[in-house]
């Protein structure tokens, strides 16, 4: 456990970040099962949330500046974390050595 505490772990960690990174932002923008499981509104995801404020306009058209307005805060999140964690992406990509 030792090893691979001080050495297989120090060696992984760019492609554990990257793994991480990705995995949460897939579930960030994921629709469908929070749409099926979340059924009450205090359930609701940002992604799902969205979507029912588009279809509740009074209007015939989507408040689109509402809808963009809520759109940039939900993507803040995950440039927050792109912006901390983004140094160790790149690291993490040219240790690859793909181009």
């Amino acid at each position: 456990m030792g090893i691979f505490w001080r050495i297989a772990l120090p060696m992984s960690r760019g492609p554990l970040i990257t793994i991480g990174l990705t995995t949460t932002v897939w579930a960030w923008k994921d629709f469908l099962w929070p749409l099926l499981v979340g059924r009450g509104e205090q359930n609701r995801l940002v992604t799902v949330a969205l979507g029912v404020f588009r279809q509740q306009s009074p209007n015939t058209q989507p408040d689109w500046t509402g809808l963009m307005a809520a759109s940039t805060l939900s993507v803040i999140p995950v440039l927050v974390l792109l912006i901390f964690v983004g140094k160790r992406l790149v690291q993490s990509l040219n240790f690859t050595g793909s181009k």
